[in-house]
């Protein structure tokens, strides 16, 4: 859902043009942004916020670009952190995941950026239209759990897999908002998806206990991105 922006709000992010504001969470804002000029739009009066860090979208696209707030950018230690986000959203590539773009852990505003998927979620589908079809349930796991796949080949979790941050654009199903982890970090080795609960059935409701509720609690692995309907989270 496209929102006007605030007041204060920076008109320029990095390389992009700041349009509109697409959502917020704990740590922060995300906007929708365009890359270069079109159509003579791309002066927009405000305060820039980091400095120009081009990582090679076509010039026009659309981009979501992720900030954070300015309260939680004053710790070093998060933005080491989200310096860490960043290298390892680097890793990602799939045709089922929204594609990484760069940021700037440095920048006054430390941002992270990535191709804009047009759609809704995952959420807001089942939240306006009731339960999905059988079939499009089936469709929209094997989709979702190729993109996983495609994560944990490059040795990237996701973190917090839920109906929000599943997209459902025209080509099929997109992952986005990624709370990154690499699995060389973790203490134990990775062990393969755990049988309990299956991402098929936790795609039938939007109310779910996300990985990221629990990853603090024990060993991050591969099988924490597979989240679990409520009656069967632990």
């Amino acid at each position: 859902m496209l929102g006007p922006l605030r007041e204060g709000t920076p008109r320029r992010i990095g390389p992009y043009e700041v349009l509109a504001r697409l959502g917020a969470g704990g740590m922060g804002e995300v906007f929708l942004g365009r890359d270069g000029a079109v159509d003579g739009l791309a002066a927009v009066a405000g305060p820039v916020a980091g400095p120009v860090a081009r990582t090679g979208p076509v010039a026009g696209a659309f981009v979501a670009v992720k900030t954070v707030r300015r309260d939680v950018a004053g710790s070093p230690a998060f933005r080491d952190r989200f310096r860490r986000e960043i290298r390892v959203a680097a890793l990602v590539d799939s045709p089922y995941a929204a594609a990484p773009l760069g940021g700037d852990a440095d920048a006054e505003v430390p941002w992270l950026a990535t191709a804009y998927v047009p759609g809704p979620s995952l959420s807001q589908a089942v939240r306006r239209g009731g339960a999905l079809p059988v079939a499009t349930v089936r469709a929209l796991g094997a989709d979702v759990a190729r993109a996983l796949a495609d994560l944990h080949r490059a040795g990237v979790l996701h973190r917090d897999l839920k109906p929000g941050n599943v997209m459902l654009s025209v080509d099929g199903p997109r992952l986005i908002d990624f709370g990154l982890d690499s699995l060389l970090r973790q203490r134990r080795p990775a062990r393969p998806p755990s049988a309990t609960g299956t991402l098929t059935v936790a795609l039938y409701r939007v109310s779910h206990q996300t990985p990221r509720q629990n990853w603090e609690r024990q060993s991050v692995r591969i099988c924490t991105d597979v989240p679990l309907p409520e009656s069967e989270a632990p």
